[in-house]
C-alpha cells in the first residue's frame, strides 16, 4: 500500500510536471501571438494542468493507468512540438 502511493506521488510530481511543461512549451509554438505573449499563456496554462495531473494521478484506478494516461499524451504531444517546431531553432 505504502509503495502504490509512492508511485503515484512520483506519478503526480515527476510525470505531472513533464507534461505540463511539454503543453506549456507547445502552446507557446501554437498560439498566433507574440512569443512572450505565447510564452506566457504557456506557462499560465500549465499551472492548471499540472495541478489537474496531481489530482489526476490519486484519482485514478490503477498506478499504470495514471502513468499511462501522463506518458502517451506526452508522447503525442512531443511530436507536435517537434511538427510545429520553428525552423530557426534547429
Amino acid at each position: 500500500m505504502k509503495m502504490e502511493v509512492l508511485q503515484r506521488l512520483f506519478a503526480a510530481v515527476i510525470g505531472g510536471y513533464l507534461f505540463s511543461n511539454i503543453i506549456a512549451i507547445l502552446v507557446s509554438y501554437l498560439l498566433p501571438a507574440n512569443r512572450s505573449e505565447a510564452v506566457m499563456v504557456g506557462v499560465l496554462l500549465s499551472f492548471i494542468i499540472y495541478t489537474a495531473t496531481i489530482i489526476w494521478a490519486f484519482s485514478a484506478r490503477t498506478v499504470k493507468i495514471a502513468w499511462c494516461w501522463l506518458l502517451l499524451p506526452a508522447l503525442i504531444s512531443t511530436i507536435f512540438i517537434f511538427l510545429f517546431l520553428p525552423e530557426n531553432l534547429l
